[in-house]
């Protein structure tokens, strides 16, 4: 708590107990810290999917056209999905 010390019309100093605001547990940090976390988590899978299906022996370069259509189909989701929270 906080007191805040105001004087009135007769001069009589009057202590006022302001409540201080409390911290928003769920600010913009929070979900940035979340949203790295995913990322390495699925950057992590990613690898261990690509290592995997090297492994069969599949082309480098369509390796690398699988990864970057469902990198784009997440990344134009995400996209959409925040241009419907701006209107």
């Amino acid at each position: 708590m906080k007191y805040d010390k105001v004087s009135s019309s007769s001069g009589d100093v009057v202590e006022n107990v302001v409540e201080a605001e409390k911290p928003n547990k769920c600010g913009i940090e929070f979900y940035a810290l979340i949203a790295m976390m995913l990322s390495a988590l699925f950057f992590s899978c990613m690898n261990v999917f690509v290592k995997l299906v090297a492994d069969k022996g599949v082309p480098a370069t369509q390796l690398v056209s699988i990864r970057a259509i469902g990198q784009s189909v997440v990344i134009l989701t995400g996209l959409y999905m925040r241009k419907d929270n701006d209107e």
